[in-house]
């Protein structure tokens, strides 16, 4: 198809500068960013008065997370769209600027970004910037914990394109506004929209943006207990990925696969594909790879009942991740180090996390990660059978999925309540629990053992032995000889 923007296709009256824009443009949208700021440097040499190719170089930069170097000449050409009063230019490099922030967490000043992208184009009445604005202002909304709030810009950046009487919604988009759906828990319409934005990537020859769109599609299927569908998206993926020369992103698959097959079970093989990742990670050197490789190993190993082990590479993942300045990482290796001390009973180390947690969260105003803390106050009650307690915990974790719409974090609580009703031998309030979770975890071993547990202590055996027959199917490697033991006893019992 054609370009999305005439700037794409001819920047300059110079026929050789003009292939090379092109070339490096194809490069660009294949993810291989080195190869296009090689192209970029000869234009910006022969013509440095060229504002596009200047601006693509920078964005290369960024995308190969030389951000020091990309901060530096994107703040250079604002400076120089503002003195010439090309505010079309000065929205393409602010708002560039604000998905640099927003990447590095610099969450004020990416608001500032967006915000000021978003004043330009009503200025001169851009409708793309318009759109892109509040898409960015969305993904930073869902960043922050706030999914009604993400979902509503999304809407709105999708309403001006549908005014502006395109043929076709931009994939990013689509792809972004399905994101924000599978936390809401609206995965029928989020794979829809995961579909529509592969068919779009794959028009415009965004390889790169495909394979994101595929992995996307991978966390639905996931999500729904499909794991042969998730499957084959992950590997349509990795192909992708591959053909591309993406290291970086055929590790990223790596881990995808790693999660699918824990899903499954398949807990060997999960640190198999986690262990690939981290060899990749180690050969080209990324940071950000090891140090998701190390905590996809780690709650392999907490599943294979090493939590000493997992607690070393927790740490380890932590340590890398604050070093390089990837605050969700370290966020998340370090709520994995806390239920690694859990599983080794070192209560008190595990509760000075969650602690910690909340009281950075409340601080911040991020409501989706005060959730972790509270969630490890749960596991930790549930670990010395304080059930009281442990409902007390989770109440408050489905009380902030409610509010900021989070249906997958609500699930989690409803699972830990319906527990411990049932611990409390309440089985109407465990039943009530229950059905939440099944709506969105159908297919999930630890919520079928639940539910057979239920049907056991109402006398329904039958059932019991069914559904505990099913978790056996998907638990893998995580089945236990306690499973073996209750599931001996409901046959007898029928």
């Amino acid at each position: 198809g054609p370009p999305e923007m005439e700037r794409m296709s001819f920047v300059s009256n110079d026929d050789f500068l003009n292939e090379a824009y092109a070339r490096a443009m194809s490069l660009q949208f294949e993810g291989r960013y080195e190869e296009a700021q090689r192209l970029f440097q000869i234009i910006v040499e022969q013509q440095p008065e060229l504002f596009w190719p200047r601006y693509e170089y920078a964005l290369a930069a960024r995308n190969i997370r030389d951000y020091e170097s990309a901060e530096r000449l994107m703040i250079e050409l604002r400076s120089e769209t503002q003195r010439s009063g090309e505010l079309a230019h000065e929205a393409a490099v602010t708002n560039s600027l604000g998905i640099m922030y927003m990447g590095q967490r610099r969450n004020d000043e990416a608001l500032r970004a967006f915000e000021t992208v978003a004043s330009l184009a009503a200025d001169i009445q851009d409708t793309h910037y318009m759109a892109v604005a509040n898409v960015n202002l969305g993904l930073l909304a869902k960043n922050k914990g706030d999914l009604p709030a993400a979902h509503d810009y999304m809407l709105k950046a999708k309403e001006v394109y549908e005014q502006s009487d395109i043929q076709s919604l931009p994939g990013t988009l689509l792809n972004n506004l399905s994101g924000v759906l599978i936390l809401m828990g609206q995965l029928d319409e989020a794979e829809e929209y995961s579909i529509a934005a592969i068919a779009n990537f794959q028009l415009t020859g965004k390889r790169l943006f495909e394979s994101y769109a595929l992995s996307r599609l991978s966390s639905i299927h996931r999500r729904r207990g499909l794991l042969d569908e998730a499957e084959d998206a992950a590997l349509r993926a990795k192909v992708v990925r591959e053909e591309l020369g993406d290291r970086r992103g055929t590790a990223a698959s790596l881990l995808t696969l790693a999660d699918i097959a824990y899903d499954r079970g398949d807990l060997t093989r999960s640190y198999q594909y986690a262990q690939q990742a981290r060899d990749i990670g180690v050969e080209i050197d990324d940071q950000d790879v090891n140090a998701e490789a190390l905590k996809t190993i780690a709650k392999a190993q907490l599943a294979l009942g090493e939590p000493q082990e997992a607690a070393a590479n927790y740490a380890a993942s932590e340590a890398i991740s604050r070093n390089s300045e990837d605050r969700m990482n370290a966020f998340g290796a370090r709520y994995g180090l806390a239920r690694a001390w859990i599983a080794s009973g070192n209560y008190d180390g595990a509760r000075a996390i969650a602690d910690e947690m909340i009281a950075d969260s409340i601080e911040n105003d991020r409501r989706r990660e005060e959730t972790a803390g509270h969630n490890l106050h749960a596991q930790i009650h549930i670990a010395r059978s304080a059930w009281t307690e442990a409902i007390a915990s989770a109440e408050q974790v489905l009380a902030i999925a409610q509010e900021i719409g989070d249906d997958g974090l609500g699930a989690g609580a409803h699972a830990r309540l319906a527990q411990s009703w049932l611990e409390l031998e309440d089985t109407d309030k465990a039943a009530l629990h229950l059905q939440f979770v099944l709506n969105q975890r159908p297919a999930d071993a630890d919520i079928l053992r639940l539910q057979a547990r239920l049907a056991a202590a109402t006398g329904d055996h039958r059932n019991a032995v069914t559904v505990m027959s099913e978790a056996r199917t998907r638990a893998g490697e995580s089945w236990a000889s306690e499973d073996d033991e209750m599931l001996a006893a409901w046959q007898q019992a029928t």
